[in-house]
């Protein structure tokens, strides 16, 4: 089997997945979670040597502020609790994206993240956070 050396996710839907199940927004986020968590786990596995997921884009942002505190709360608590687990599968994991307007709090973990798995060859995780196409195109034209 041939193994695809980079693959890309956008995730997207899973508030709207909980809700059509009638669930909670929120138990859909968590979902998406442990959907990562498999997609990580398969892809080291696999060989795949590069992952980039599309975690929250700008559009995000129009988001209530309760959904949106979940989200930061849930990509936080994510951070600290699976970071050794990537660090023992050879994770190395980088963020793109805007940092201006994060919580301070997750930009600190974002970091320690960065740092503590910065060595790591096995699969390179590159999560894209308040990113935009259109600010991405932007700053190529300007780097022009």
């Amino acid at each position: 089997v041939k193994v695809p050396r980079h693959l890309a996710v956008i995730m997207d839907g899973n508030y709207r997945w909980a809700l059509q199940r009638g669930r909670r927004g929120e138990e859909g986020h968590a979902a998406g979670i442990d959907a990562l968590r498999t997609l990580v786990e398969c892809s080291v596995s696999y060989g795949v040597r590069a992952l980039t997921v599309y975690a929250f884009s700008v559009d995000n942002w129009k988001r209530g502020d309760g959904e949106r505190s979940f989200i930061f709360t849930l990509f936080e608590r994510c951070l600290n609790t699976e970071i050794s687990e990537l660090l023992a599968k050879g994770v190395c994991i980088r963020f793109i994206g805007v940092r201006t307007g994060l919580p301070h709090s997750l930009r600190v973990l974002m970091d320690r993240a960065e740092s503590l798995t910065r060595d790591n060859t096995s699969l390179h995780l590159t999560i894209a956070i308040n990113y935009s196409a259109r600010a991405d195109i932007v700053a190529a034209a300007r780097g022009i």
